[in-house]
Formats: C-alpha cells, structure tokens, sequence
C-alpha cells in the first residue's frame, strides 16, 4: 500500500497491523489511535501527524521522520526508536516499555508520567528533557545524557545510570533504590527527599549536589551522610 499525500489524511482509529509503509510520506496525517502493531515504519514520515493514542507495538521505526509530531497516551511499547530524531516532542502518558531508544536525540522532549520500563536508552541524550512522575524502572541509561532534565518523583528502580550525565538534573523524590549510579555524574543535580537505598555510587560524582533528606540506608529516617557516601566510594565534596 502507497501513501503519498499532503496534509489531512485521516486514518484515525483505523487498523493496519503489520503494514509495510517503509518510505511513505504521511505529513500532517490525522492518526490518533490508529493500530499499527508490528509494522514496517523505515524511514516513513510522520512530519507534524497527530499519533496521540496510536499503537506502535513492535512497529519498526528506524530512520522514520517525527518532527513536530504528537505522541501523546500513544503505545510504543518494544518499538524500535533507535538512532530516530525525536527532539522536543510529545510522549506525555505514553507506554514505551521495552522500546529501543539507543542513541535516540531526544533533547528536550516530554515525557511526563510515561511508562519507560525496562526501556532501552544507552547513549540517548535526553537534556533537558520533562520525565516528572516517569516510570524507568528497570531501563538502561547507561552513558546517557540528562543534564538539566526533570526527574522528580521518577521511578528509577534498579535502572542503569552507570556513566551517565545527570549535572544540574532535578530528582526531588525520585526513587533511585538499587540503581546502578556507578561514575554517574550528579554534580549540581537535586536529589531532596531521594529514595537511595541500595543504590552503588562506586565513583559517583556529587559534587555541591542536594542531598537535604535524601534517604541512603534502610530505615526512613537514614539520610544521607557524607561518611555514608564516602564510605561507598562516592566523590563528595
């Protein structure tokens, strides 16, 4: 199936699992909870496409075109983003569980109360990016780069953070149990009223970073010390 159209396509709603629509220009297109489980996505473009609500389950998307699209409460769960261009957009409510976003430039896009669990985000850049209230337990964000992004009340449980850029981040209550912050740097990042608790921080750098009722050790009230920090191999100063 072609399609090759300018503005206004409407496939609202519309059914097409396993669809192969690689190259397709689909500007503009009006796609809100259209299905498009497993399909074939290469290097389509999405330009300006309403896909709020719509199903990428499976869909491979490497090398499609997103700009000015609207992914909002859309389901891209095990999708493959890798390497995609997705700068400044809309994943508000979204589900990307599982989704391969390695190497994804996702600078300042909005991710506010997205489901990322167990996403793939190795080398993603993500500064300045809005992932208040998101969900990333278990993702791997190993080398990524969140500076300057907004983590607060994120669920980071045993995620991989190791060599990652966090300066200047903001993770107020942010739940970072058992991650892994090996040589992560938070220097200048907020962690008040962090959950820390068996997280590594084998090199990690917390230089002039906020710790104010930041919770390291079991019980609620074990903050955390600059003894317990140092203790565990962090860089504190």
């Amino acid at each position: 199936m072609q399609f090759r159209v300018g503005r206004g396509l409407t496939l609202a709603d519309e059914d097409l699992t396993g669809i192969d629509l690689s190259g397709a220009s689909l500007h503009g297109a009006k796609m809100a909870g259209v299905n498009l489980t497993d399909a074939n996505l290469t290097q389509t473009s999405f330009k300006g496409a309403r896909l709020n609500r719509a199903i990428f389950v499976g869909a491979l998307l490497e090398g499609a075109n997103f700009e000015g699209a609207n992914f909002e409460g859309a389901n891209l769960t095990l999708a493959d983003l890798s390497r995609v261009n997705l700068v400044g957009l809309n994943f508000r409510v979204a589900k990307l569980d599982e989704a391969k976003l390695n190497h994804t430039n996702l600078t300042g896009a909005y991710f506010s109360q997205a489901s990322l669990k167990g996403a793939n985000l190795n080398g993603a850049i993500l500064v300045g990016a809005d992932l208040d209230g998101a969900d990333l337990s278990n993702a791997d964000l190993k080398g990524a780069n969140l500076s300057g992004a907004f983590l607060d009340e994120a669920k980071l449980t045993r995620a991989n953070l190791s060599n990652a850029n966090l300066t200047g981040a903001s993770l107020e209550e942010a739940d970072l149990s058992q991650a892994n912050l090996t040589e992560t740097n938070l220097s200048k990042a907020e962690l008040y009223r962090a959950q820390l608790q068996g997280t590594s921080l084998f090199g990690a750098r917390l230089y002039n970073t906020n710790l104010d009722e930041a919770f390291c050790q079991g019980n609620p009230l074990d903050y955390c010390t600059k003894s317990f920090l140092e203790d565990r191999k962090a860089l504190v100063q």
